[in-house]
């Protein structure tokens, strides 16, 4: 959840004041990661970032530079680099590297490493985005088909919406007869439902998991 973006600078004691009496970096923006608050930072320099980061609790304070961004860049497209590889392509020593990268993985940034699989290479290859309205979409019901949907391993996305359906899943099976048991055998199995709406995926023009990254 984006709020107002405000100016910051460091003062002397080594803590965060605002006002025009120091010069440093503008805090462009604060958010809410994993249930706890962190101020992210941006810098053009990456040893003042550094600076203002380690005289601030981890727990609270996130601080993205642009070898931060860098990184994370790299990372997207091939997470199976080394650390001294990501170090090299970054520009930057190995040691400071790998602080970097496990700062962003302790603070949510990376939420984790994995591979990426050709679904239609391992036989799936059938793809749906489901439209599912509730009956009632009471805080009780939701809960209830939130914790369904983490159960089923067919469905890879579920988004909460806007508009006529209360969700949208992504739903990945074998073929045709597949996706048919998962809607008979398992979402129109439960009394919570009251309308799924198919839209099969003909095929992808782009699939991609990297996300838009701006530049600090």
């Amino acid at each position: 959840m984006l709020r107002a973006a405000q100016r910051a600078t460091p003062c002397q004691h080594g803590g965060i004041a605002s006002g025009p009496d120091c010069v440093a970096n503008r805090i462009r923006a604060k958010t809410t990661l994993l249930g706890t608050a962190y101020v992210l930072i941006y810098s053009s320099s990456p040893h003042r970032a550094d600076d203002l980061f380690r005289k601030l609790p981890l727990s609270e304070t996130l601080v993205l530079d642009p070898s931060d961004i860098r990184i994370l860049r790299i990372l997207q497209e091939d997470a199976s680099l080394s650390i001294a590889e990501v170090a090299l392509r970054a520009g930057m020593s190995q040691t400071p590297c790998w602080r970097r990268i496990k700062r962003l993985k302790e603070t949510g940034v990376i939420r984790g490493m994995t591979a990426l699989i050709d679904r239609k290479r391992v036989g799936l290859d059938f793809a749906s985005y489901t439209f599912v309205k509730l009956v009632l979409p009471s805080s009780d019901n939701m809960q209830q088909f939130d914790q369904m949907v983490n159960r089923w391993p067919e469905v890879i996305l579920c988004e909460r919406i806007t508009g006529a359906a209360d969700y949208v899943l992504k739903v990945i099976v074998d073929d045709m007869k597949s996706y048919d048991d998962f809607l008979r055998m398992k979402l129109l199995a439960t009394n919570l439902i009251s309308e799924v709406q198919s839209s099969i995926v003909i095929s992808s023009v782009k699939d991609t998991t990297i996300l838009p990254l701006r530049d600090a």
